[in-house]
């Protein structure tokens, strides 16, 4: 892979441009919602994200590149992939699949029984550019851990409930959400989602 992932802290990696919609990004706490099969214990298809509007702050009118990711691990009981994936979106506003470009991803094996982590992904050799002005949804995809072979069977993402500027958002086919929610939508008011994206201008 281009990219690569390390466990540890965003601070100088994602310089000079960190931006985040957690009040307090280096704080998980053990309080994830997954789509969970109960019957066998794991986690099935989920996708986690956040929408960043980069027409405003210090990112208006400039294109940038996305240098790395740091997101938060709840629990992870073994060596699980995740997708780290990098989206325009076309028309702002709550993440539609519709309306979703992929831009690049980085796909990153959590060592297992990882827990109240955080890991940084980085994306600098891949030159990835988001347009000026434009919508970036950063999401962490895990796939479905039931029954897979060389998969061990639950990913929790990172989350805490020390407030947000902005919606933290939800996915999974398999729990009849096949297109993104807010977590408050689905009576999840207090799941923060753990996230900061390191950006610099072209």
């Amino acid at each position: 892979s281009p990219g690569s992932a390390t466990h540890g802290s965003i601070a100088g990696l994602c310089a000079p441009i960190d931006l985040t919609q957690s009040v307090d990004p280096n704080t998980i706490v053990g309080n994830s919602v997954a789509c969970f099969n109960q019957a066998d214990n794991c986690t099935v298809d989920n996708a986690f994200a956040r929408s960043f509007n980069l027409g405003v702050g210090p990112t208006a009118g400039q294109s940038h590149y996305v240098r790395c990711v740091e997101y938060g691990v709840d629990d992870a009981l073994g060596a699980n992939p995740v997708t780290i994936a990098l989206y325009q979106d076309t028309n702002g506003g709550p993440p539609n699949n519709a309306n979703l470009v992929l831009l690049a991803s980085i796909t990153d094996v959590i060592p297992g029984g990882t827990q109240l982590a955080l890991r940084t992904v980085d994306f600098t050799a891949m030159n990835v550019v988001v347009p000026a002005n434009a919508f970036l949804v950063v999401a962490v995809d895990s796939p479905d851990l039931c029954g897979t072979v060389g998969y061990n069977n639950h990913y929790w993402n990172g989350y805490n409930n020390l407030g947000e500027t902005a919606p933290s958002y939800w996915k999974s086919a398999q729990c009849g959400r096949a297109d993104y929610l807010s977590l408050a939508d689905i009576g999840q008011p207090n799941q923060h989602m753990v996230l900061t994206v390191g950006l610099k201008s072209t």
